[in-house]
C-alpha cells in the first residue's frame, strides 16, 4: 500500500464521533504517559468517551463472562471481605472500590470492541500510536535536557513562593525548580507498558515492511535510551526480558507463555524463603549491590517475616503503610550501620507477589494466582499474529511487579486497565486489517 493512504483527504472529513475519539485518545494517552498519577483519570476518559458514543449509536455490548472475570471478581469479594479484619478500612474499601470499578469497565470495553464500527477502531488505534510516540520523544527530550520543559511550566509554583513540598514531584528548597527523580521513575512503568500494544498497531499500518521494521526498532532504541537515563533499572530490565520473549514468541509462543505461567507461580511459592535466604546472606550489605536491590532486601526480609503474623487472612489490601506508621509511632523504626533501608514495611513491599501474602494471606494470594494464570490462558488464546506482542507486554508487566510499584496503588491499577484496554484495541485493529 501507499504511505499517503494513512493520512488521505478523507481523513480530514470524518464525522463527529470519530473525531471525538481522535481526541480523546490523544488527550488521555498523553496525559497518562506524561502525568502517570492520573492514570484514573485518563482511562475514564478513554472508557467513558468509548462508553458513551456506543450507547448512543444504539450498538448493544454484552460483556461476557469468562474465567478471568470470575476470578478478578472473586478477588474483589475478597477484598471486600477482608474489610472485617483491615488494618485500613480507608485504603482497603479504595481498593476494593477501584479494582471492582476497573475489572467491570475493561470487561465492558472488551465488549464493545468487539461490535465497534471499524473505522472508530483503525483511528482510535493510530490515535494511540502516535500519543505514545509523542510522549516517547517528550520524555527522552526531557531527560536530555534535564527537564527544560517541566522547569518553565512549573515556574509559577516557584514564583509563587509555593511551600517547598506543596507540588509532590517538584522541589525547590535549594533554588530552581527541580523535578523529582523519583518521579520521572514514575513515567517508565506506563511508557514501557504501552510499547507493545503500540507497536502491535505499527505492524499493521499500510506503510512498506522494512519502514515498519525500521521504526520499530528505533522506538525500541528510544525507549531504551530514555529508561536507561531514568536510571529505573526494573523498567530497563523488564524491556529486556520483553524483547526476548519477543523474538523467542516469534517461533515459540507457547513456550513462552508456559515460561510466564511457571514464572509467576514460582513468584508466589519461592518468595518468602527468598527473601529470608538473601537477607540472612547479607546481600543487602555486598559492596557490588546497588543501594536501590540493599533496600530491597532489607524491606523484603522484614514484610516476609511479618507474614506469619496473619498467614490465612492477611492484614488487609493496601494497609501496610497504616500499620507501618502505627508500628513506628509505637517504636521508632532502626536503621543499623551500613543499611540502606529502615527495618519496616514502609507503604508496601515494592513486590505483588510478597505484598499478596502479607496484605492477603493465604485465601487471597491463591485467587491471585489463579487470576493471573487465567489471565495467561486467556491472552495465549488470542490470534496467532499478536501473540508475540501479547506475550512481551505480559513479560513487561510481570518483571516490573517483581520489584517495582505497590499492588493496590490506585494510579498503578489504573496503569494496568489502560493496558489491558490499548492491548484489547491493538489486537482488534490487527484482526481488522489481517482477519
Amino acid at each position: 500500500m501507499h504511505a499517503g493512504k494513512i493520512f488521505s483527504a478523507d481523513t480530514w472529513t470524518l464525522d463527529a464521533q470519530i473525531w471525538t475519539l481522535i481526541v480523546a485518545t490523544i488527550a488521555a494517552i498523553m496525559v497518562f504517559e506524561t502525568t502517570p498519577w492520573l492514570a484514573l483519570l485518563s482511562f475514564s476518559v478513554l472508557a467513558g468517551t468509548l462508553g458513551y458514543l456506543v450507547r448512543r449509536r444504539g450498538l448493544a455490548a454484552p460483556m461476557q463472562v469468562t474465567p478471568v472475570t470470575i476470578a478478578g471478581a472473586a478477588g474483589v469479594i475478597y477484598i471486600v471481605i477482608s474489610l472485617l479484619w483491615t488494618g485500613d478500612l480507608r485504603a482497603t474499601s479504595m481498593s476494593a472500590v477501584v479494582l471492582a470499578g476497573l475489572l467491570l469497565s475493561v470487561g465492558y470495553i472488551a465488549a464493545i470492541l468487539r461490535v465497534c464500527p471499524r473505522p472508530w477502531i483503525e483511528h482510535m488505534a493510530r490515535a494511540l500510536l502516535v500519543a505514545w510516540m509523542v510522549a516517547l520523544g517528550f520524555l527522552l527530550f526531557e531527560l536530555l535536557t534535564n527537564d527544560v520543559v517541566k522547569k518553565w511550566l512549573f515556574w509559577p509554583f516557584h514564583a509563587a513562593r509555593w511551600p517547598p513540598g506543596a507540588m509532590p514531584f517538584l522541589d525547590w528548597t535549594e533554588g530552581p525548580v527541580r523535578i523529582k527523580p523519583q518521579a520521572i521513575k514514575w513515567n517508565m512503568a506506563p511508557l514501557n507498558y504501552l510499547l507493545w500494544p503500540s507497536l502491535l498497531i505499527l505492524s499493521v499500518q499500510p506503510i512498506p515492511a522494512a519502514v515498519r521494521a525500521t521504526v520499530g526498532i528505533a522506538l525500541v532504541g528510544a525507549i531504551g535510551l530514555t529508561i536507561h537515563l531514568s536510571d529505573h533499572k526494573t523498567s530497563f530490565v523488564a524491556l529486556c526480558f520483553a524483547v526476548g520473549a519477543f523474538l523467542v514468541a516469534q517461533r515459540f509462543p507457547n513456550a513462552v507463555s508456559r515460561i510466564l505461567q511457571a514464572f509467576w507461580i514460582t513468584g508466589f511459592v519461592v518468595i518468602i524463603p527468598l527473601a529470608v535466604w538473601a537477607y540472612d546472606h547479607q546481600l543487602h550489605l555486598e559492596n557490588r549491590t546497588s543501594p536501590t536491590l540493599a533496600a530491597r532486601i532489607i524491606l523484603w526480609n522484614f514484610t516476609a517475616q511479618r507474614v506469619g503474623e496473619r498467614p490465612i487472612l492477611g492484614v488487609g489490601a493496601a494497609a501496610s503503610k497504616r500499620i507501618d506508621n502505627l508500628r513506628v509511632e509505637v517504636s521508632p523504626a532502626v536503621q543499623p550501620p551500613g543499611f540502606h533501608y529502615a527495618l519496616r514495611t514502609g507503604p508496601h513491599a515494592h513486590n505483588v507477589f510478597l505484598q499478596s501474602w502479607y496484605e492477603l494471606g493465604l485465601i487471597g494470594t491463591a485467587i491471585y494466582l489463579m487470576a493471573g494464570l487465567l489471565l495467561l490462558e486467556y491472552l495465549r488464546r488470542l490470534p496467532s499474529g499478536p501473540q508475540p506482542f501479547v506475550l512481551a507486554t505480559a513479560t513487561t508487566i510481570y518483571v516490573t511487579c517483581t520489584a517495582s510499584f505497590g499492588l493496590f496503588e490506585v494510579w498503578f491499577m489504573a496503569t494496568f486497565a489502560i493496558c489491558c484496554l490499548c492491548l484489547l484495541l491493538a489486537v482488534n485493529e490487527h484482526q481488522r486489517v489481517r482477519g
